[in-house]
């Protein structure tokens, strides 16, 4: 859900923190969850590159081992930022898309993956239980991962209800 940072907290209130953001989102997977480690700046720089002077605080994790694409990235923006924040995650969330070939395991995975913001409140989402069931469609899989992703685009929304 879109809301202009008029109608929220702005991050200069913090009224929650990007630990906060990523801790609600990730309870919200249990066991499903599988980024184990945060990601290095590096990393954070070339998959999400965001102009630093737009973010007051970023906390990413991801796993570092196996082949599933999980991705979480929770933003504060600098006040009144948010929407140039959630602008440069759809822009690397396109890029993820078009650099995914629809033969690759992760496709659905990449391809339901979502960014949400609330005022400067910003969050992308790429997590969930792995879909192994490798004899059904292509559209029964995004389906199953966009159920995935929406649990913690839910888990996301809540803290602003």
């Amino acid at each position: 859900m879109n809301n202009d940072a008029s109608s929220t907290p702005s991050a200069g209130e913090m009224r929650y923190t990007a630990s906060q953001i990523l801790d609600t989102v990730k309870s919200a997977y249990g066991s499903d969850y599988l980024p184990d480690t945060e990601m290095l700046e590096d990393r954070l720089n070339d998959e999400f590159p965001i102009d630093k002077a737009l973010v007051k605080e970023i906390r990413a994790e991801m796993p570092t081992l196996g082949t599933t694409p999980d991705r979480l990235v929770a933003v504060v923006a600098n006040d009144g930022k948010g929407e140039e924040v959630e602008n440069a995650l759809k822009a690397a969330r396109n890029s993820m898309i078009a650099g995914t070939s629809v033969t690759d395991d992760g496709h659905a995975k990449v391809s339901a993956s979502r960014v949400v913001r609330n005022g400067d409140y910003v969050c992308y989402i790429m997590l969930g239980a792995n879909n192994v069931d490798d004899t059904i469609s292509e559209s029964a899989k995004l389906d199953y991962a966009k159920k995935q992703v929406n649990r913690g685009v839910s888990a996301f929304n809540s803290m602003f209800a």
